[in-house]
């Protein structure tokens, strides 16, 4: 794919709505002097999924990821895999300022190899399923100024990784608003 072909540093600017058909994989290494943007050229550009699976696989070798002012949804009829981003990769992933739509199961899901996952001005809507789960191992959790709205689960599933909120709502979840893991790090909740 053309993205296995992405240097550091590079940006990409998404102008238009658009529409997926299956998850794209993103097994590319930026660094933090520079990380693989995606960004749109007008507020919320929409990323629309068609299948029932991930926009954006995040792999093994991703280590610097940016996503910005993108709205994330899914048209398919099944929702057990329709999640805006998969995270099983060692590295860091920023979302600024992105929407994830009510037609996903899931903003984020984070499963392994310690990915570190930062939220900030964030509006995840009624998802289906949790608004962010994580069932992977220590690499930190960060959402600041986020808005989590009637999630049909939990609103954040903190996993076993450290956990810091700050200046988010979370309201209206089916499930607890935020689940932290019994026997693992204390969360920091700030101003919420």
């Amino acid at each position: 794919t053309a993205f296995a072909d992405m240097k550091l540093g590079w940006s990409f600017l998404i102008e238009t709505d658009q529409t997926i058909s299956s998850a794209i994989s993103l097994n590319i290494a930026g660094t933090a002097a520079g990380p693989i943007t995606l960004y749109a050229a007008s507020e919320h550009v929409t990323i629309t999924q068609s299948a029932n699976a991930a926009h954006f696989t995040i792999g093994s070798t991703s280590t610097r990821l940016i996503f910005s002012k993108l709205k994330f949804a899914n048209s398919n009829g099944t929702k057990t895999s329709a999640y805006a981003l998969d995270l099983a990769n060692s590295g860091s992933t920023l979302c600024n300022q992105c929407v994830f739509d009510s037609t996903l199961l899931n903003s984020a899901k984070r499963t392994a190899n310690n990915p570190r996952i930062k939220m900030v001005d964030c509006d995840i809507n009624s998802p289906s399923g949790d608004g962010l789960e994580c069932s992977g191992s220590s690499g930190p959790i960060v959402v600041i100024g986020c808005r989590f709205f009637e999630c049909g689960g939990i609103g954040i599933s903190q996993g076993a990784a450290a956990l810091y909120i700050q200046d988010t709502i979370v309201y209206s979840c089916t499930g607890d608003g935020i689940k932290t893991a019994t026997g693992h790090i204390e969360p920091v909740i700030i101003r919420n």
